[in-house]
């Protein structure tokens, strides 16, 4: 049940996060102690990316969806060292990797 309470907390803390459009709170709010443990466990290598990724900057990891897609939070400066040092992580574990940039939009319009 603690760590329902704490995933639910941590999403209400990534909403405001994006409102605010505040990095750590982005990454505080994407950590997810109920689901993403066993996800992680499916990934190889997915330990050493994580950590190669807070080491380059990242605000915060996770496991995309049901993976095998990783995502990482970032400030706009360290996007490129964190993509790096992930697929470097990966390729180290031997696990083919691609990282795309991307950042937050504008969000949607009214046409």
């Amino acid at each position: 049940m603690e760590e329902l309470v704490e995933t639910v907390g941590n999403a209400a803390t990534l909403s405001v996060g994006m409102c605010q459009s505040d990095p750590v709170l982005v990454g505080r709010g994407m950590d997810d102690p109920l689901v993403t443990p066993a996800r992680a466990e499916l990934i190889t290598g997915y330990a050493a990316v994580r950590e190669a990724a807070f080491d380059a900057g990242a605000t915060g990891v996770t496991v995309s969806g049901a993976g095998p897609s990783v995502l990482a939070a970032c400030r706009a400066g360290d996007r490129r060292a964190v993509a790096t040092a992930m697929v470097d992580a990966f390729e180290a574990a031997d696990v083919e990797a691609r990282a795309y940039q991307t950042r937050v939009s504008e969000g949607a319009t009214i046409l």
